[in-house]
């Protein structure tokens, strides 16, 4: 069986207000042509399929014509979990009209496990057992304790986390001796992944690594994770991994080679493992020095063609502000067909609190970390934080559920 495994698609994202459709309609151009080029029988999603849990209607559109389209491919069945930052409710509300298609969408943690055992058969053959486990979400995986400290609810967390993948494992135990590939999923972050800097070491509040490569139960030939946006393996567990994220989603990725990975089973001996790199459609580029030096690296770009134009970010030092700074910039970006979409000019402020607005850009932060800014800020205590912090995700999901309505 092939399989290609994706995930952090990030859908209805935006960069600086610009919304990023027309990339993610050209990566799924370009995935779907790869899927019939490697002959894809499998693809798994593993979470964060959309950026924010009410994402616009345009975005929700390319993810149903995408599934849609599906059915002209090689590709025989999907599987698709929910991410932190997926509204659960709203993957799951087409998964009845999705399973006939040999979609199968598991938006968050069943009561029941049996129903993240998805068993995918051609005609009555089994082909693949995919314990298709979802982000697990904090009241998922522990029952707060009033004053319990940081270290016991990291500990919780964890062992929550630990005891959903062995429990699974059992499950899954009935199909071990059919010589079909066992496979599980995750969005979480795993001990020893590199990420990138964008906010992916805390999915959990107060806990950074979430689970190790020998946590998961060795019953399964490959783990399917999600979140971390850098592609890689963990540890030296070459069947467990991260496909990353198919398109840079900030400056800070632009670097980074973004890819899809293809796996090859020959019943459940993992034959063979590739990353396929995916196109850049976009070119994010920053470029960063005193005036004279940005002008300089300005002045030597050669345009080159691209389905989309480059999207800049622009960062100056200097020792004081000049107004004209702006218009020079954008005038010279507008003549190497640069769209200019961060301009940021650095001054040097002694002020600490000044050096802090210069340095945070809010349209890199999620509405959750602005609130969690907003409680340090008042003070509150550890637990009434944690109680804010829930409350806030609770209101996220409401709102999304609302407005799907």
């Amino acid at each position: 069986m092939k399989i290609l495994h994706t995930a952090d698609w990030h859908l209805g994202q935006r960069l600086k207000n610009l919304l990023r459709d027309q990339e993610h309609q050209a990566f799924f151009e370009w995935l779907f042509d790869t899927i019939n080029t490697e002959s894809i029988e499998l693809l798994i999603v593993s979470g964060d399929i959309f950026d924010i849990m009410n994402p616009p209607n345009s975005s929700r559109s390319l993810y149903y014509q995408f599934l849609a389209k599906l059915n002209a491919s090689t590709c025989q069945h999907v599987v698709i979990i929910g991410g932190n930052h997926d509204s659960p409710n709203m993957l799951d509300a087409p998964k009845e009209i999705l399973a006939s298609l040999n979609i199968h969408v598991i938006g968050n943690a069943k009561n029941n496990l049996e129903e993240e055992i998805i068993v995918l058969k051609k005609g009555d053959k089994i082909e693949a057992v995919v314990a298709a486990v979802p982000f697990l979400r904090d009241q998922d995986l522990r029952r707060s304790t009033l004053g319990e400290g940081e270290l016991e609810r990291y500990e919780k967390v964890q062992k929550g986390l630990i005891n959903h993948y062995n429990e699974v494992a059992e499950l899954i135990e009935a199909y071990e001796n059919l010589d079909v590939p066992l496979i599980t999923t995750g969005h979480l972050y795993a001990t020893s992944a590199i990420t990138s800097g964008e906010n992916q070491d805390n999915i959990y509040m107060g806990s950074v690594e979430n689970i190790a490569g020998n946590n998961f139960p060795s019953i399964f030939d490959y783990v399917a994770l999600g979140h971390i946006h850098t592609a890689q393996k963990i540890g030296n567990f070459d069947h467990i991994r991260y496909s990353g994220s198919p398109i840079a989603l900030s400056f800070k990725e632009a670097s980074e080679p973004k890819s899809v990975t293809v796996i090859e089973f020959e019943g459940r001996v993992l034959k063979e493992i590739k990353k396929i790199a995916t196109p850049k459609h976009r070119k994010l580029q920053t470029i960063a020095g005193t005036l004279e030096e940005v002008i300089e690296k300005l002045n030597k770009i050669e345009p080159k063609e691209r389905p989309f134009k480059t999207w800049a970010k622009v960062e100056i030092s200097v020792e004081e502000y000049q107004y004209e700074i702006q218009e020079t910039i954008q005038t010279l970006c507008k003549a190497k067909e640069l769209e200019l979409l961060v301009l940021k000019i650095k001054t040097p402020f002694t002020n600490t609190l000044e050096e802090k607005y210069y340095e945070v850009d809010l349209d890199d932060l999620q509405p959750k970390d602005i609130f969690k800014q907003k409680c340090e800020n008042t003070k509150l205590s550890e637990e009434d934080t944690e109680l804010m912090l829930d409350t806030f995700d609770e209101l996220l999901i409401w709102d999304a559920e609302r407005s799907n309505k």
